[in-house]
């Protein structure tokens, strides 16, 4: 029975929470306790529920209680615009703090100006709970007709397809690659080969006469891509892996970070590593300045080609690197998504533009 209810039939939680849903339907923010007393069950009973509800997309817990996700409905019941002007594209990033995502984000909003649409931007973080919570957040607040998203792969939970769905709004990847259900569906996306560009990297240097290339990494969504690339390309070409340096290694601004480089620099001193990827920029800055500290000349003793070119070029010597087509993710992904809004939009087939990362030559790299 419900806990207060003097001996009426309890509800089941699918039940009670399709009650919940239906209160909620007011638009309205409402406070925990008189959602309790209101279904005669327990407060602690309406957070589960609510939390459930909100993983699932359908509400927003806010400052003094919840509120239903109901922008999403709106937006589907919007005409479809031909050209995409008037329309409300919601993007939401896990981070704005370095320029990766913001240059992206600058991309999709010229696209989207070009059309007479608009971006609704987010930062966000690559916690799995918090970035859906931010989607939420966004969902309430501002009528989307559409979503560009990037939730983390290395952490996307199995029922990512269901949430994605439950969102109400056509949604299109950026950076990111997901196939979800029984039979692997993908997921509108655009992304750039990272796998590709570490391989293009590994054929430039080998191009100069290097035969030990080296790896160095941070944890990262984009570490493995470039590992993969990595290796594949030594293979290929018959270059040495076993005994090569290949690390990953904590961000710069770590506790730990300064003597993990600097056992770098000695395995590749140990190794006769003549060249290096490194990953991100201001890793490769550090390991860069590092290098000088310790007596190794870049490029003379050690070339280096830096992944991401956010701040390669600023660098003493500036580095080389292979820099994604950050503004162009953001501007397909804005083409993706109009095309869906668009009228017939939704009978197109699902897909998924790969981009290819370009080489930007610098001083870092020199032949042996």
């Amino acid at each position: 029975m419900d806990e207060s209810s003097g001996g009426t039939r309890a509800l089941l939680p699918d039940e009670r929470r399709e009650r919940l849903l239906g209160v909620l339907q007011d638009g309205a923010t409402h406070r925990i306790d008189a959602l309790a007393a209101r279904l005669g069950v327990t407060a602690v009973t309406v957070r589960r529920d609510v939390g459930l509800l909100e993983r699932e997309g359908h509400a927003h817990r806010v400052r003094g209680g919840v509120r239903q996700v109901r922008v999403a409905e709106e937006a589907l019941q919007r005409p479809a615009q031909p050209n995409g002007r008037g329309l409300v594209l919601g993007m939401v990033v896990p981070t704005l703090r370095h320029n990766y995502w913001p240059e992206i984000a600058r991309g999709a909003t010229l696209a989207a100006d070009e059309r007479g649409a608009t971006i609704a931007l987010r930062g966000s973080t690559y916690d799995p709970a918090e970035y859906r919570r931010d989607v939420g957040g966004l969902l309430v607040t501002t009528k989307v007709d559409g979503l560009i998203l990037a939730p983390d792969p290395r952490v996307a939970e199995p029922d990512l397809g269901e949430w994605l769905a439950s969102l109400g709004v056509p949604v299109v990847l950026a950076e990111r690659q997901f196939e979800v259900g029984t039979y692997g569906q993908p997921i509108e996306a655009v992304s750039t080969d990272h796998e590709l560009g570490a391989a293009l990297a590994v054929r430039q240097l080998q191009a100069r006469g290097h035969r030990r290339i080296g790896l160095m990494v941070s944890d990262s969504v984009t570490a493995g891509q470039l590992r993969r690339g990595w290796g594949a390309a030594c293979e290929d070409l018959g270059l040495p892996v076993e005994g090569t340096p290949d690390a990953t290694v904590r961000v710069y601004s770590e506790p730990g970070w300064r003597s993990a480089l600097d056992d770098f620099i000695e395995r590749m001193r140990a190794s006769a590593t003549t060249a290096v990827l490194v990953h991100p920029d201001d890793d490769a800055l550090e390991l860069v300045g590092r290098c000088a500290e310790l007596g190794v000349r870049v490029p003379e003793d050690l070339s280096v080609i830096s992944y991401n070119d956010e701040v390669a070029n600023l660098a003493s010597p500036a580095i080389t690197a292979m820099s994604p087509p950050k503004a162009m993710i953001g501007h397909y992904a804005v083409e993706l998504l109009l095309s869906r809004l668009a009228p017939g939009g939704s009978h197109l087939p699902v897909r998924r533009v790969i981009l290819t990362p370009a080489l930007i030559e610098r001083a870092s790299t020199a032949w042996v």
